[in-house]
């Protein structure tokens, strides 16, 4: 496990905390051997993310090869949080088929950090503006955040940590991945959504108790 510090390419050892939205900056190098991994790439396998506030539920596609990344054109669908297991369900099925695998060999500039993080911000800008947020730790407060991948006949809906820094996700046990058999039954895909959202934790932070002398 490592602990990703977002823009940059540092990894240190302990636990692994990544930016959820601008995650996964892939500078890529081609050479002989990387060419060889290519044909570890699976022939079929799709991504997604969900976002939830006690404003919004966002859903949104997510593709690439080792790293997912936002595509260009910024498609998500916005849902309100209370929404139905089945509407969520439908939504996710919606933007899993619009997910992609990416060659770092055909589409290097896809891997490009400047464009990651050209469309990072435009979702940033995208949310805060739409539900008035005024600062990104008021968006961030009470933000649930999953990521979602279709591959091998299942789906795996995997729940994060927040952490104490707005945007940084802290990986959760396995145990708290939620995997089904692949589906297109929106109420079923919407259910294991649903719970991966419950699944999620955040940081809190608890204070000792002051020493009669700091009174």
């Amino acid at each position: 496990m490592a602990i990703y510090q977002p823009g940059s390419r540092v990894w240190k050892a302990k636990g692994c905390a990544r930016d959820g939205h601008a995650n996964q900056f892939y500078n890529i190098e081609p050479s002989n051997m990387e060419r060889t991994k290519l044909s570890g790439v699976p022939q079929f396998a799709q991504w997604a993310e969900i976002n939830q506030t006690d404003k919004f539920t966002c859903i949104e596609p997510l593709s690439g090869f080792r790293h997912i990344v936002r595509e260009d054109e910024g498609y998500r669908i916005y849902l309100e949080p209370e929404a139905s297991e089945r509407a969520i369900g439908e939504a996710l099925l919606d933007v899993l088929g619009r997910s992609r695998v990416v060659s770092p060999i055909d589409e290097r500039e896809f891997f490009e950090a400047d464009r990651i993080m050209r469309n990072h911000r435009a979702w940033h800008e995208d949310f805060m503006k739409r539900y008035r947020y005024k600062t990104k730790r008021e968006a961030y407060k009470n933000m649930r955040y999953c990521e979602v991948e279709r591959k091998d006949g299942k789906i795996s809906i995997q729940p994060h940590k927040r952490d104490f820094k707005p945007g940084l996700w802290w990986d959760l046990p396995p145990e708290k991945t939620v995997v089904i058999p692949e589906t297109n039954d929106p109420g079923i895909v919407g259910a294991a959504a649903a719970l991966a959202l419950s699944h999620c934790e955040f940081c809190s932070i608890t204070f000792p108790p002051k020493s009669p002398a700091a009174r």
